[in-house]
């Protein structure tokens, strides 16, 4: 007979890896079968995380101890990911967070003027349009007799 509980260590991992990928990518991670063990989602959770680091994306971890996995490899991934989303360059990328008082607070990465460079106009385009504004035939010739 199977043991049909999930054991606080898995119920801790989910909460830590929901952490992550939820508040920074949107992404929500599966919480624990009642047939999966701990070592098995330990990896099923660092598999997921890996996608996002930077710096591990392409290591294997397959023959890895669960000690070695749970103590080291764990929390430099979700460091490494923190680091990467929290850094000030790149679009901008919200967090929503909860602080010690309960509340819901959100905080934002990145250079806001590269989010909404795709917005601006080039200055090629301000010339152009500046050029063609002039003349007898601009637009708003008549606007401003």
């Amino acid at each position: 007979m199977l043991d049909a509980t999930i054991s606080k260590r898995s119920t801790e991992l989910h909460r830590q890896i929901n952490e992550v990928l939820l508040g920074r990518f949107g992404e929500s991670f599966q919480p624990p079968t009642t047939n999966e063990g701990d070592e098995s989602y330990l990896r099923r959770g660092i598999a997921s995380l890996q996608r996002h680091s930077p710096n591990n994306q392409f290591s294997n971890y397959d023959t890895t101890p669960v000690a070695i996995l749970d103590s080291t490899v764990m929390p430099m991934l979700i460091a490494d990911i923190r680091a990467d989303f929290e850094k000030p360059t790149g679009r901008l990328r919200s967090y929503v967070e909860i602080d010690h008082a309960g509340r819901k607070v959100t905080r934002w990465f990145g250079d806001p003027h590269e989010t909404w460079a795709m917005w601006s106009t080039p200055p090629r385009f301000a010339r152009i349009m500046e050029e063609l504004g002039k003349g007898m035939y601009a637009g708003g010739r008549l606007a401003r007799e």
